[in-house]
């Protein structure tokens, strides 16, 4: 268990309590909320949007941060901002809001409303909660990597499935969106920052999450079913082929084999990498989830960071 993470155990059951205890920044080194999702405005045109809000705290400084980004899978075409801010007026947090400069978090009654800034344009979306919080682990308690080292671990939880309404405005037009989305809160003392992070949306209304950490070869595996409930199950993982990027080397088609069946997870476009001033360069993007006869049945999101030497 996380020592000293919480004046209480994190609930049991899966409600709202647990997000609403842990809403706020933490005492530990880094924190985030996030968001990723997919949605078609009016043209009938497909993005894929990712919106995180980091916090830190170190010895001299407490920050906030935010990166965004917003592309379309079918031209390759991604872009990717990073706002950073010194914790004053300019960032910061209350009991429903979490804020760097104009990009803004808000938790209401029915989910969340995220406005962010990707280059060029600004995106407002109104989220509504389809299924129960999911607490992730161990009562929402995860190994980052190292299951034997009490401090890399992290209190993580998500809503694994939102319904999106909202526009996409730019300098010379608005465009309504729908679509669907993904929310986590993450936070902990852990110091691992090399990690593959699966996150399965199935066209049957469940969803599966996978942690998997290539430097000392720990996973988590979980399937989420229609109802909400999460349940840990064995599982393994390889890659197929990878590709390179200022010297780092990140995997790009993926297979799972399960209790249920073979996943292959391909990239609905090559490039998503994010470039930034805050940590690790790192691969985050839609891909397709098929079935071992070749059948589409889902999309997922991952999220990549690189290794120095080839992926086998």
């Amino acid at each position: 268990m996380l020592a000293g993470c919480a004046p209480r155990k994190l609930p049991t059951h899966l409600d709202q309590q647990a997000h609403k205890t842990y809403w706020k920044p933490t005492k530990y080194r880094q924190g985030w909320w996030y968001a990723t999702g997919m949605f078609t405005d009016t043209t009938g045109k497909e993005y894929f949007h990712q919106f995180t809000i980091f916090h830190a705290r170190r010895p001299l400084v407490k920050a906030f941060a935010s990166h965004q980004s917003l592309s379309n899978p079918m031209d390759n075409n991604h872009r990717f901002s990073e706002h950073v801010y010194i914790e004053n007026k300019l960032s910061g947090s209350n009991d429903s809001m979490i804020w760097a400069g104009a990009d803004t978090i808000t938790r209401t009654n029915t989910g969340y409303r995220l406005i962010s800034h990707p280059p060029g344009k600004k995106v407002v979306v109104t989220l509504t909660i389809e299924k129960p919080l999911v607490l992730h682990g161990q009562q929402g308690i995860i190994s980052m990597g190292h299951a034997s080292k009490k401090k890399e671990h992290s209190v993580y939880f998500s809503h694994t499935r939102l319904s999106a309404t909202g526009h996409v405005i730019t300098p010379f037009d608005t465009l309504k969106i729908t679509g669907t989305y993904w929310f986590d809160r993450q936070f902990g003392p852990f110091t691992e920052l090399y990690w593959y992070w699966y996150s399965l949306r199935m066209n049957d209304g469940t969803e599966q999450m996978m942690f998997y950490f290539p430097g000392t070869g720990e996973q988590l595996y979980e399937e989420i079913d229609r109802d909400g409930r999460c349940e840990v199950v064995p599982s393994s993982i390889s890659v197929a082929d990878s590709t390179e990027n200022q010297q780092e080397f990140f995997p790009m088609t993926h297979r799972i084999i399960s209790r249920k069946d073979t996943l292959w997870i391909t990239p609905k476009s090559s490039y998503h990498f994010n470039s930034n001033r805050i940590g690790p360069l790192y691969w985050e993007g839609p891909c397709t989830v098929l079935s071992s006869d070749a059948d589409t049945i889902g999309h997922a999101v991952i999220e990549l960071t690189g290794k120095r030497k080839p992926i086998r």
